[in-house]
């Protein structure tokens, strides 16, 4: 089994909850709403009085917590991301894993975006044999099969681990599973600047003032006339796992953060822009679309390389 492979499963499931009851863990109920995880940067807003059980680390798994509230139980991971992948593109592999892996129609991705602006990518289907073994889960479901809403995203940059927040219940209460999930992330809070996939920066030592060199004074010279920067006559360098797409934008959606495009040629890192043939149609969604994109328009886009078929989260839109 290769390193994608146990990450994805790690990812999508908690192995390690298998062995966890409420007698050997001793859960206790926790009157909040809005938890800290301060050693991860952010705060979410857990339903209160929930039975409370932390799992411990295990493999690609670093953080585990589950709350169970009436009807649903409530899954807070963090999950390592191997070394040689980025975090975007672990998710998509491990969403793309869980749709081809489970009956046609039965999982459902979607994307949600939260209060504070971040794009979180889910899934909503059958849960997975992992979870649906464990005790907790056992005694919420008892003899129903169960369903899952995941939503994930990276809890820095690409180089850092995956946040998922996993809603369980009744197979019967899908799209509850599914608002209870986006509730969650909804009202998730980041703080960036203090957790473990971002460290504080290292304070520079104090300066004595009665040591410190002083200024020289600046060196005045002829001013020189302004000339206007040249354009770069290469094209950005794209980095491993980016792709930059060129091709016909064909429409861009009402709230001006998804267009369809028709691609016609591709880069990737390393090579010169090649011919794409035949063209095919491509999903992009960006955070803010740049003002002035028409349909017609020849435009490129870079983002991760997710695959043939694949939509793409693009990093940069602009006119070819």
């Amino acid at each position: 089994m290769n390193t994608r492979t146990i990450f994805i499963i790690s990812l999508l499931a908690v192995p390690a909850l298998a062995g966890v009851c409420l007698a050997q863990v001793g859960p206790t109920v926790v009157p909040r709403t809005q938890m800290d995880f301060p050693s991860w940067g952010f705060s979410a807003n857990i339903p209160t009085q929930a039975e409370q059980v932390s799992i411990p680390p295990s493999g690609n798994v670093l953080h585990c917590q589950v709350f169970v509230s009436g009807q649903y139980a409530y899954i807070v991971r963090v999950t390592k991301v191997p070394a040689d992948m980025l975090a975007s593109t672990c998710i998509e592999l491990a969403i793309q894993s869980r749709v081809k892996s489970a009956l046609p129609g039965s999982v459902g991705r979607w994307q949600y975006q939260s209060n504070q602006g971040e794009l979180f990518k889910g899934l909503t289907g059958p849960l997975d044999p992992e979870i649906a073994s464990a005790p907790l889960i056992k005694k919420l479901l008892k003899d129903d099969p169960g369903v899952q809403s995941i939503a994930m995203i990276p809890l820095k940059d690409e180089k850092s681990p995956v946040l998922s927040i996993g809603v369980v219940a009744l197979s019967s209460l899908r799209q509850e599973a599914y608002n209870q999930a986006v509730g969650v992330v909804g009202f998730l809070k980041f703080n960036r600047n203090n957790n473990q996939a971002n460290p504080a920066p290292v304070k520079p030592p104090a300066i004595n003032p009665a040591t410190a060199p002083k200024p020289k004074p600046p060196v005045v010279s002829a001013a020189k006339p302004i000339v206007p920067k040249p354009k770069p006559a290469q094209p950005r360098k794209l980095i491993k796992g980016e792709i930059e797409l060129t091709g016909i934008l064909d429409k861009v959606d009402e709230t001006g953060m998804t267009l369809e495009m028709t691609v016609d040629h591709i880069r990737m890192p390393g090579k010169s822009l090649e011919p794409r043939k035949p063209a095919a149609p491509k999903h992009v969604t960006f955070k803010s679309i740049p003002a002035g994109l028409k349909a017609g328009m020849r435009i490129s886009v870079v983002g991760k390389n997710l695959g043939v078929g694949a939509p793409i989260d693009a990093d940069s839109v602009g006119l070819e």
